[in-house]
């Protein structure tokens, strides 16, 4: 493969710029090119004598590289300084083409892969979604063989083929093993996710009612099929109340927040700018249940100009905009995103 002028003449400006001789060794050993180093004398030695040749030099070690491993240059994107020096020095177009070309060289790799499994040579002919599953399906495992003295092999991991009935497959080497592993490894969590999944949605709300039992209904049995609790219509069986919460969000999927303006708030010097806000408890939940399963379970819905919480940055929050407004169906969305089971011709329906 061979890689855009404009790339080599970026890394190269990068290297000569930022290396000294430690770091032309750590590149070399990362891209398996260490031979290629050492045997070329003009190189580091233009370095260390500042000879006007030098970045000739260098950019001609830097095309040598790649032409040899073309999948090298996912180093040169991740390797320290090299990034945020074109950055620095508005390249920011060069670092730009080095992140596409990283991310389409693993693509590549990933495939080739799982093409090369026994029953998956008809993969360039699926839409690229059918693609994502058939990869997903590849488990990466060890096989527990061990050395020839007794000790574990690191080496012994293989790639098994759970679709197509293939045979599993060695691995070229470390490299393409991590690399497929890095590849699958959110598809493979999210496949798992869907599996465990269930269909309990655990509702927090502040002192409008109206909402909360709008929100259930939509929720509910009658609307997407989802089972909902709501922790006050809950036995206590003389819990605590945070006994209580945690009870029941262990049985729980998903969290719905809904932030309505149930108190004002503001600084004890700025009475002038009160600012409705929801309820303490509320904010309590929300932040319970984000750290309890990450942002990806919790959705909040903001009702009316609410004073921001600067500390929930990256949480989704869905405006109300009525009863019957679109927040179903972003809600809905969401849910089906986290793979709760939504029954998508319910809310067509509505």
């Amino acid at each position: 493969m061979e890689y855009p002028s404009a790339l080599i003449i970026g890394l190269q400006k990068a290297i000569v710029a930022t290396f000294d001789e430690v770091k032309w060794m750590e590149l070399g050993y990362a891209t398996e090119s260490v031979d290629l180093i050492e045997n070329d004398r003009r190189l580091l030695s233009g370095m260390h004598n500042g000879d006007e040749d030098y970045p000739v030099f260098a950019h001609g070690m830097v095309r040598t590289i790649l032409n040899r491993k073309p999948e090298a240059i996912h180093v040169f994107r991740d390797f320290p300084g090299i990034e945020e020096w074109l950055l620095e020095n508005n390249l920011s177009s060069v670092s730009l083409m080095l992140d596409r070309l990283a991310d389409d060289r693993e693509v590549e790799l990933r495939m080739a892969l799982v093409r090369s499994v026994p029953g998956m040579a008809e993969l360039p002919e699926l839409p690229p979604d059918e693609q994502e599953r058939l990869a997903a399906a590849l488990h990466l495992r060890s096989d527990d063989r061990e050395r020839g003295d007794g000790t574990e092999d690191p080496r012994s991991l293989r790639i098994a083929a759970y679709v197509g009935g293939g045979e599993p497959r060695e691995p070229k080497d470390l490299w393409e093993l991590e690399k497929l592993d890095d590849a699958l490894s959110s598809l493979r969590t999210e496949r798992e996710n869907e599996k465990r999944m269930g269909k309990n949605v655990f509702i927090v709300h502040g002192h409008d009612g109206g909402i909360k039992n709008t929100v259930a209904r939509f929720l509910g049995k009658d609307g997407l099929g989802l089972d909902v609790t709501i922790l006050h219509e809950r036995a206590s069986r003389s819990m605590t109340l945070i006994e209580k919460l945690e009870h029941y969000a262990d049985q729980m999927d998903y969290a719905v927040v809904l932030l309505t303006p149930d108190d004002i708030g503001y600084a004890k010097d700025k009475s002038t700018e009160a600012k409705p806000r929801a309820r303490q408890n509320v904010i309590f939940e929300l932040g319970f249940f984000m750290a309890k399963w990450g942002r990806e379970r919790v959705c909040a819905i903001k009702v009316g100009d609410l004073e921001g919480l600067s500390d929930f940055k990256g949480v989704v929050y869905i405006g109300w905009d009525g009863a019957s407004g679109s927040w179903r169906n972003e809600l809905a969305l969401e849910l089906k995103e986290a793979g709760l089971p939504v029954n998508a011709e319910a809310l067509l329906r509505r």
